[in-house]
């Protein structure tokens, strides 16, 4: 199990080191910086907003160790795209297939979890397939009860976008480097 975590580890360690510079969708920054340059910083990490619903499903690797393997199936949809799509109006659907890997954090009710998401872009853009590295963290009660929360916060680093993804539309993403885009996540899991 020890070789299994570490090869995880290295495979994850070797992808994000070749996702080069990351961006944060524009190259201007706050003249005034401090803490309102960290917030304009992290507002450009989400692009056009998504809101979406997903199933998710798991197995148990060992109850020793609590490494879990998980599914996770969700459908967005893009809501206020000013400033980041053009024109407006536009709506961008993405579905997603995320297999990810849990390591629960030992005596506290926290995991991390990284893995590889496939997203499928729509709607009012030409369809077209691509992929990120999912980096999470999430708050999962331990012990009793069959309905949890599940609470979590991640990072997905994209690799750069072509020139010709999400046409017609103008999409305020970055073609030349990665992109970081955060995401916030809340489930429940129901427990057999």
């Amino acid at each position: 199990m020890k070789r299994l975590i570490g090869r995880i580890l290295l495979v994850t360690i070797v992808l994000l080191a070749g996702v080069g510079r990351l961006s944060a969708q524009g190259e201007e920054e706050d003249e005034g910086g401090g803490f309102g340059a960290f917030l304009d910083w992290l507002h450009k990490l989400s692009g056009p907003r998504f809101v979406g619903a997903g199933l998710t499903g798991f197995y148990t690797v060992s109850d020793a160790t609590g490494i879990r393997l998980r599914l996770d199936g969700v459908y967005r949809t893009s809501i206020s795209e000013a400033g980041e799509v053009e024109p407006q109006d536009a709506n961008i659907t993405m579905i997603t297939v995320q297999p990810t890997v849990e390591f629960p954090l030992q005596g506290i009710p926290f995991d991390v979890g990284v893995g590889i998401a496939f997203h499928r872009f729509g709607g009012d853009a030409d369809g077209f397939w691509h992929y990120s590295i999912p980096i999470l963290a999430q708050f999962r009660p331990r012990g009793g009860g069959r309905v949890i929360p599940r609470i979590g916060i991640g990072v997905h680093i994209f690799p750069k976008f072509d020139s010709e993804d999400f046409a017609p539309l103008n999409v305020d993403v970055s073609r030349e480097d990665a992109e970081a885009v955060l995401q916030l996540f809340l489930g429940l899991e129901i427990r057999p």
